[in-house]
């Protein structure tokens, strides 16, 4: 589909609303990171004196609370603007996006299902943003893949 052709059809509706999702999970990705960066300037010793660690190798000690979530952030806002502009590789972020979604709920619900039935566990409280997870990254491909026509090279 040229790109005149584009421009008189428009945007279809569920494009936007996944580039709209995108932008929401990069924000919330973003902010996670930045959560995670809290734990650098907090005292490690107990009796409150900090010792000094360079922050390359706070964020090498955790990924997963800080290079992680920094990651699929900016993957997220790089693919809402390809996604937004029609692009086949903003398709392609997308769906990596998507599937890091639902790796992210599996990872919540992991906890729940182990500790099922144990006395005193929180864990079942993980079981709603696991299912928001599952729900987000499950729009996310969806809406990538329906709309494959509409993404060009």
């Amino acid at each position: 589909m040229g790109e005149s052709a584009k421009s008189r059809i428009g945007r279809p509706r569920s494009v936007t609303g996944l580039g709209v999702v995108l932008i929401v999970i990069g924000v919330l990705a973003l902010l996670n990171m930045a959560r995670g960066l809290v734990g650098y300037f907090q005292s490690a010793a107990a009796d409150g004196i900090a010792t000094e660690v360079s922050l390359g190798e706070f964020l090498l000690v955790a990924p997963e609370q800080t290079l992680v979530p920094a990651a699929v952030g900016i993957i997220a806002g790089i693919a809402c603007l390809g996604v937004l502009r029609g692009h086949r590789w903003g398709q392609i972020l997308a769906i990596g996006v998507g599937a890091a979604t639902l790796l992210g709920g599996v990872r919540l619900l992991v906890p729940a299902i182990v500790e099922w039935g144990v006395p005193g566990s929180f864990s079942i409280l993980l079981l709603p943003p696991a299912f928001v997870a599952f729900l987000v990254g499950a729009y996310v491909l969806y809406a990538a893949l329906v709309n494959r026509s509409y993404f060009s090279q």
